[in-house]
């Protein structure tokens, strides 16, 4: 049996012969190479009905996830398999393999664009499709990876997250004292924290003033992990608007979870079932709802004009983007700020303050204007000479 030898893309081959054939498999690692070799050893000696020229992209799909995906996360293997199963099983699953050609595949990323998938989804799909095909190719039921020359298709650029408008900042203060998230809303509007790390904090991560945050839940499956960098990791301010809201030290056990499902038959009536990004959905979709009464009553009552711009609809990530907003125009350095924040770097903190010093350059010209009008200076009053 010949050694394996590494190839410029990284990965060590094993060359065998089996009945007068010729076989390969591959690996990063090398010492996975014999026990690849051995499987595709049994496959043939068992004939399995894996191997026949009907199978399907559906089929092959399946055996793929179980047979290459088994060492992921199971974060990762739900999203491979949300992949196959949405995008290629949903449109051309019923393909046999060998009939596959890159126009079908070219085709259904192009779709993905047509419908507003994010570039990053998109990107996701191109990952797995790759994948796919190229171990379909290694395990000789296609003789090309039809997947490997396709090109991203031109994507809408992605939505970007805003702050809250005075008028809007009034709407939900109102709604707030109200409805059953109300304290979930304002936690995160006073905090900053993402959606995904208010779901995994215990009664326990809040004392002394500060909220330590070190996890979050993971959105496909709910488990709660670490923070993808470390910057993630630190301790937040209670501002004082929110510590009437949070229950006081010792009152609740410390595992507890301090925001938690209600009960379906009595709405405002927590239980002791962390949320789940479901959950938290449907509570933010009834918050908005509620949200949109209050503020035609507010608009009624005349202590709010209507709308007078077509605005993106409000989402829970808006509120953290409100807060480092608010950190801005209170005078937070940028540096504390990046910090409160949990970003990675500093440059993504930078961008709303370079945001929000341009609105505030601009409030300070229109007030320039206004006092230079009722000063009567113009123009024209200006003479050609000194």
């Amino acid at each position: 049996m010949a050694r394996p030898k590494k190839g410029s893309d990284g990965f060590y081959r094993l060359n065998f012969s089996y009945n007068g054939k010729r076989y390969s498999v591959r690996s990063k690692k090398p010492n996975e190479l014999s026990r690849k070799m051995q499987d595709k050893i049994r496959e043939l000696e068992n004939a399995t009905p894996l191997f026949h020229p009907e199978m399907t992209v559906a089929d092959w799909s399946q055996e793929w996830l179980k047979t290459y995906n088994s060492n992921l996360r199971v974060s990762s293997f739900e999203r491979n398999r949300g992949i196959l199963a949405n995008h290629l099983c949903s449109q051309l699953g019923h393909m046999t393999l060998t009939s596959i050609r890159p126009i079908h595949l070219q085709q259904l990323l192009n779709r993905l664009a047509e419908e507003g998938k994010s570039l990053d989804t998109i990107k996701h799909v191109l990952q797995t499709l790759n994948r796919l095909f190229a171990s379909a190719q290694e395990n000789q039921l296609i003789a090309d990876n039809p997947a490997k020359a396709l090109t991203l298709p031109q994507c809408a650029a992605p939505q970007s997250h805003r702050a809250l408008t005075a008028r809007e900042r009034k709407i939900l203060l109102r709604t707030a004292t109200t409805h059953r998230a109300g304290p979930w809303v304002l936690f995160l509007l006073y905090t900053g924290l993402r959606p995904g790390e208010s779901m995994a904090l215990d009664i326990g991560d809040v004392h002394d003033g500060l909220i330590d945050v070190s996890k979050a839940i993971d959105g496909r499956t709910n488990d709660i992990k670490t923070p993808k960098s470390q910057a993630g990791i630190r301790s937040v301010p209670i501002p004082q608007p929110l510590k009437r809201l949070l229950p006081e030290e010792g009152s609740l056990p410390p595992e507890r979870p301090l925001f938690t499902q209600f009960d379906r038959t009595k709405e405002h009536q927590p239980t002791d079932r962390r949320h789940t990004k479901q959950s938290l959905k449907g509570l933010w979709n009834s918050f908005a709802l509620a949200m949109q009464d209050v503020e035609k009553e507010m608009i009624a009552n005349r202590e709010i004009s209507r709308a007078s711009e077509n605005l993106s609809p409000l989402t829970p990530y808006d509120l953290r983007h409100t807060y480092c907003t608010d950190l801005a125009k209170s005078g937070v350095p940028l540096v504390t700020a990046s910090k409160l924040m949990g970003h990675s770097s500093v440059n993504l903190t930078a961008r709303i303050y370079t945001h929000v010093d341009q609105e505030m350059t601009l409030i300070a010209a229109a007030r320039l204007d206004a006092f230079y009008c009722s000063a009567g200076d113009a123009v024209g009053d200006t003479p050609e000479t000194v």
